[in-house]
């Protein structure tokens, strides 16, 4: 063979590289548009703005990307009892007027076959408009909280607003407590919601139901 030396360093270079891409994770071409949350088995699934990629810490590597139903920005997820993942409000580009315009449909995301479902349009979907808070409840269902209330009645499958006790602006947090109250922390406003912890009495099942 002919210029042997040249032959082994190609070899050499050939396997250096192989071994820099095994080390280098895939990487999710994606930004957190929509927040991220830890799937039940213990992987991350992150929501950009027309997809999702879900991250394995074990293997140190990421999915291909999922796309979502409805391009958003600025929606809130919360896992569902089941290990599903609900996607809430949120806006995107109404491309005709070139303005932001309020996501209605909620989304669904199935771990197990790697695809987001609608789930379900907001009935005011306009108060929503900027990362609501949404919390799942120790029943299964769901609250998103923002510039009003609604509840996500997972048996019915629909949304429903109810009361609120004064609006919040987006970017608050929720916390269900074990006693079933809602507690609503932070937000756009200028003090804390600290004290709006609210009684849940249950899902409503109309639309004029008062649950707070």
């Amino acid at each position: 063979m002919r210029y042997p030396a040249l032959c082994v360093l190609a070899l050499l270079l050939a396997s250096h590289g192989n071994a820099s891409l095994a080390k280098e994770p895939a990487r999710c071409p994606a930004k957190a548009s929509n927040g991220a949350i830890e799937l039940q088995d213990g992987r991350v699934l992150l929501a950009a703005s027309e997809h999702s990629c879900i991250y394995d810490p074990k293997r140190r590597s990421w999915s291909r990307p999922i796309p979502l139903q409805t391009l958003r920005l600025q929606g809130r997820m919360t896992r569902l009892l089941d290990g599903s993942v609900l996607l809430v409000g949120g806006r995107n580009l109404n491309t005709r007027i070139l303005e932001p315009e309020a996501v209605a449909m909620s989304e669904r995301f199935l771990p197990m076959q790697q695809t987001w479902v609608d789930s379900g349009a907001l009935d005011r979907e306009q108060d929503f408009f900027e990362h609501p808070g949404v919390a799942t409840l120790a029943d299964g269902n769901v609250v998103a909280v923002a510039q009003d209330t609604e509840f996500f009645n997972t048996t019915f499958g629909i949304w429903l607003p109810a009361s609120h006790p004064r609006p919040l602006f987006g970017y608050e947090s929720l916390v269900a407590l074990p006693d079933g109250r809602i507690w609503a922390i932070g937000g756009t406003v200028v003090q804390s919601q600290a004290r709006d912890v609210v009684s849940y009495d249950g899902p409503p099942t109309t639309s004029s139901q008062k649950t707070w």
